[in-house]
């Protein structure tokens, strides 16, 4: 647990310095709490355009999910 929480530190210190990050996962409560934007793929390709999930504006799980079916 905190190998994860570190990496999660560095990333925000990171992109508090104007990095863009590609963030890659599965586990829904990750992807929205990393991001600031979602794209959402299926099957290989992007659905969509890329889901706004700024802070104040993060989207539900359900939301994503609707996007992937």
């Amino acid at each position: 647990m905190g190998a994860k929480e570190e990496v999660y530190r560095l990333c925000r210190e990171l992109t508090d310095k104007g990095v863009s990050i590609v963030f890659i996962g599965d586990e829904l409560p990750e992807v929205i709490g990393m991001s600031n934007r979602i794209g959402v793929m299926a099957k290989g390709e992007f659905v969509g355009e890329p889901i706004d999930a700024s802070l104040g504006n993060k989207p539900t799980e359900e939301d994503l999910i609707q996007e992937m079916i």
